[in-house]
């Protein structure tokens, strides 16, 4: 139910343009997926709507009461997938991932003092009942319940062996599922776990990433993207090579930083190969705006209100109406700020698309070490394309 064409590949860098067929909906990757809360947004600041196909993503960081009580109490499955239905968009056209996401651990507290509990196992009923909540909600692809802090081999595969019975319950055996991945540092599981999406009967061709609100995440994305080009078998120059698309949950917009201006990260993702992000916000500014993050497309910097100086060279419709000192000093100045950025990124991926398509000297990979507040992070992640390449044989 899933079609997957590279229709052109960056020469220095894994990135591509994608197309992704998916239950006869298509979207254009690269690209970054959107919320209905962020349309809302949008809709509010603009007056208009945003209206092109893309994937959205309809999520929820389960509590441990919900976790606890999944597949336990029906109320409190029907409550999750009412909340996550009301998260899908509306649009026919738009590609929803339903993703009740299990978190690595739960704070837990006793009187004053804090600790953390980790949850690395659920049991039958909770797995379950969190497929059939997905399947109940229609989504596109079925991603497998794997808690952030799973250790054993044993339980994912129990996990993906009972996804796909509910999936088969349900009469949506060929609905494709997504080879989830969450951000665990045993790299050797997650070869593994990379091994057995591929194998019979699941054979994952979509793939998700989750980044826990990391920048890049360089270890895990080097372990996913070999290993998926080396067990397929995807070689340079070859026409009938096997195709994956690969999504990232939960990049952060730019690295964590007290500094003025720190470097934008979820953009630069897609010299992995990824084809679609969906992203946290770090430098919300905790109720400052003086601390909130203006996206400078120009550099790749995120700049906070001290660094930009006068009425920037933007024309995104927040910024053709307003100048710096407008945007921030509003009630909804983190909506304006938003707008800004979804609409910055829009450009952007159209500006990656078509350099990508152009090729050669006009190509991506000498267009975005031009960004020079990225410019570090770029290199770094281009010499490990390298090393991907020479491993698995281009």
């Amino acid at each position: 139910m899933e079609d997957i064409e590279w229709e052109y590949l960056d020469e220095d860098s894994l990135a591509r343009v994608t197309k992704l067929e998916l239950n006869s909906k298509t979207v254009y990757t690269p690209s970054h997926t959107t919320t209905i809360r962020d349309d809302q947004t949008y809709s509010a600041v603009v007056g208009t709507n945003r209206r092109t196909p893309s994937i959205n993503v309809a999520g929820e960081m389960l509590t441990k009461s919900t976790l606890d009580l999944i597949g336990k109490n029906i109320d409190t499955a029907n409550d999750l997938a009412g909340r996550l239905i009301g998260k899908k968009s509306t649009s026919s056209r738009d590609i929803n991932f339903i993703y009740p996401r299990i978190p690595k651990n739960y704070e837990v507290k006793n009187g004053e003092k804090k600790t953390y509990t980790s949850i690395p196992k659920i049991d039958e009923l909770q797995i379950s009942s969190l497929a059939h909540i997905q399947l109940q909600c229609s989504a596109d692809a079925i991603i497998p319940p794997i808690p952030s802090a799973i250790r054993e081999l044993d339980l994912f595969k129990d996990i993906l062996s009972r996804t796909k019975n509910e999936m088969q319950t349900f009469k949506k055996e060929k609905q494709p599922m997504m080879g989830y991945i969450p951000n665990i540092d045993d790299r050797g599981l997650v070869i593994k776990m990379i091994e057995e999406y591929l194998k019979k009967p699941y054979e994952c061709r979509i793939f998700g990433v989750d980044f826990s609100g990391s920048s890049n995440n360089p270890q895990l994305m080097f372990t996913v993207v070999s290993t998926l080009r080396e067990k397929l078998k995807i070689r340079k120059n070859r026409g009938d090579n096997e195709r994956y698309y690969l999504h990232v949950f939960n990049a952060s917009v730019s690295k964590k930083s007290e500094k003025l201006i720190s470097p934008v990260s979820d953009l630069l993702t897609h010299l992995y190969g990824v084809d679609s992000v969906s992203g946290v916000i770090w430098g919300g500014g905790g109720g400052n705006p003086d601390n909130a993050r203006y996206i400078q497309i120009s550099d790749y910097g995120a700049y906070r209100k001290d660094a930009i100086k006068g009425h920037v060279n933007c024309s995104c419709p927040v910024c053709s109406k307003y100048n710096v000192e407008q945007i921030y000093d509003h009630a909804h100045y983190l909506d304006r700020l938003k707008v800004h950025r979804m609409s910055s990124y829009r450009e952007e991926y159209n500006r990656i698309a078509e350099k990508i398509r152009l090729g050669k000297d006009k190509a991506y990979s000498p267009y975005v070490k031009h960004k020079t507040q990225t410019l570090k992070d770029v290199e770094r992640i281009i010499a490990d394309v390298r090393e991907i390449k020479a491993r698995t044989g281009g």
